[in-house]
């Protein structure tokens, strides 16, 4: 028999019979069920339950869900009846027990119930029908879950989660959204934590006591449709900033000494060998602070309230300004500031205390062996006389010396001029 008698006879097959009796057989749809609204799900057609070489059917759809694509079976469909969203199918096929009908997706479009059925079923061998059970599946559409955002938390303690700040106690607080049922925090030194113990909504949370270094606090919450996800906020705590005591005063500095192997450099324009001295508060670690920079000075007031300290070798000659402040553990003393200093080279070099803001008593001189005595250290003019004296000495012998020339000249001509006279 050709392909085209096979379709017709198909056709009036189809068309004319009539079941004898309610059959087993038939066409079922499968995977429906439950669903999130925007969901989509396929869902298979399949015709089973007897022998069948030939099968019509009707496929549709209702409820909210809609048929977004259906692939016909391995059937040899009728001319524009091939299985598709809506209307009648029509197929033959070989002798088979089973066969895809189709296979259709479809999209969950709202929340109830949607129905895809496969109606006006026959199945039919060798022009009996076999079988004419109709197949539905049902599919049930659900709201999309919306869980709670993430926490936004906010700190009064430690409002920046990149800086340390010098507080062991922090402080946080938190708004939480609508609809929240419970939350879950925890507090340690995890950075990726996930608190699972459900607890009464909140919204701070403080905490004492802190460790130096990173601590890190999490939450999340929950409500009707689960938990949201976790926050995680970062606390560092370092040590407290020191604090400046007004009542120990300021530190001085009272004097500049030239040490015994003081000596300058012309041609690099430097000096070696000075010595700096003044009073602070006793056992307390003095700090001075220069610009230009002299590098960093650092020295250990003594017991009796006083600091010497050795300048570093090849000083630059020019002008500097020092800053003083002492400390001892997190207690600081106020600061002495903008302390002048002129360093020169000229005449064998120079080293003068400028100015200060703050009035410099004279401190007990130095007892290093190496610092010049007290009693021997007068003005730096003064000792730049002294070690130039014999410039100086020059300088009258060579003044004299023309004062005699000159004196014998004008003798000379007053004597010239007397004899003239005599001759006249």
């Amino acid at each position: 028999m050709h392909y085209h008698t096979l379709i017709r006879t198909g056709l009036i097959i189809l068309a004319s019979l009539t079941p004898f009796a309610a059959h087993a057989a038939g066409i079922s749809v499968s995977g429906g069920g439950k669903k999130t609204v925007g969901q989509s799900i396929t869902l298979t057609v399949t015709a089973s339950g007897t022998t069948f070489d030939s099968l019509q059917g009707t496929i549709s759809a209702s409820g909210p869900i809609s048929i977004t694509s259906v692939t016909p079976g391995s059937a040899t469909w009728l001319p524009d009846k091939a299985p598709k969203a809506s209307g009648q199918f029509v197929g033959i096929t070989s002798a088979t027990s089973s066969l895809r009908v189709a296979t259709i997706t479809v999209k969950v479009t709202g929340e109830g119930t949607g129905t895809v059925s496969v109606s006006d079923v026959r199945l039919a061998k060798a022009g009996a029908v076999v079988g004419t059970n109709s197949g539905s599946t049902t599919i049930t559409g659900e709201r999309q879950p919306v869980v709670p955002g993430a926490i936004t938390v906010s700190s009064s303690t430690h409002p920046d989660q990149k800086a340390a700040h010098p507080t062991s106690t922090a402080e946080l607080s938190w708004t939480l959204p609508g609809g929240v049922t419970a939350i879950a925090t925890a507090f340690d030194k995890s950075e990726g934590t996930v608190p699972t113990k459900e607890q009464s909504p909140s919204s701070s949370a403080k905490f004492e006591g802190l460790s130096l270094g990173t601590h890190y606090f999490h939450i999340r919450a929950k409500n009707a449709d689960g938990w949201g996800p976790t926050t995680h906020y970062t606390i560092s705590v370092r040590e407290p900033d020191p604090v400046i005591d007004t009542a120990l005063g300021a530190p001085t500095l009272a004097r500049i000494t030239k040490l015994k192997e003081f000596s300058t450099d012309l041609q690099a324009g430097t000096l070696s060998g000075l010595q700096i001295s003044g009073t602070g508060p006793a056992g307390f670690t003095l700090t001075i602070a220069s610009t230009p920079s002299l590098g960093e000075l650092k020295t250990t007031v003594s017991e009796a309230g006083t600091w010497e300290l050795p300048l570093p070798q090849g000083i630059k000659a020019g002008f500097y300004t020092l800053s003083l402040q002492a400390q001892k553990e997190r207690t600081l003393s106020p600061k002495l500031e903008s302390v002048e200093l002129e360093l020169s080279i000229a005449k064998g070099g120079s080293a003068v205390l400028i100015s200060s803001t703050d009035a410099v008593p004279t401190p007990t001189p130095p007892t290093s062996a190496n610092v010049i005595p007290p009693q021997k250290t007068q003005s730096f003019v003064t000792e730049n006389l002294r070690q130039n004296w014999s410039l100086y000495t020059g300088m009258l012998i060579v003044i004299a010396s023309l004062s005699a020339a000159l004196i014998v000249s004008i003798i000379s001509r007053r004597s010239l001029a007397a004899q003239e006279e005599q001759h006249r």
